[in-house]
């Protein structure tokens, strides 16, 4: 979650319980891009059945 404050403004971070809350119905997902051990970026995914959301996409500034 720090890394999310440094990629996104305030207004668009939702509380830290609420994704919990998702991770714990199997309702979300977060995924991470690594080269090696190197993370590049990451997404965090709202599933709904067979549909996901992109719910934060964030690319780190150095890739």
């Amino acid at each position: 979650m720090e890394r999310m404050k440094e990629d996104f403004p305030p207004a668009e971070l939702k509380p830290l319980s609420i994704i919990k809350q998702c991770l714990d119905k199997g309702a979300y997902e977060c995924l991470g891009l690594f080269d090696g051990e190197d993370m590049l970026g990451y997404a965090f995914l709202l599933k709904h059945g067979k549909d996901y959301l992109i719910d934060y996409l964030a690319v780190y500034p150095n890739h």
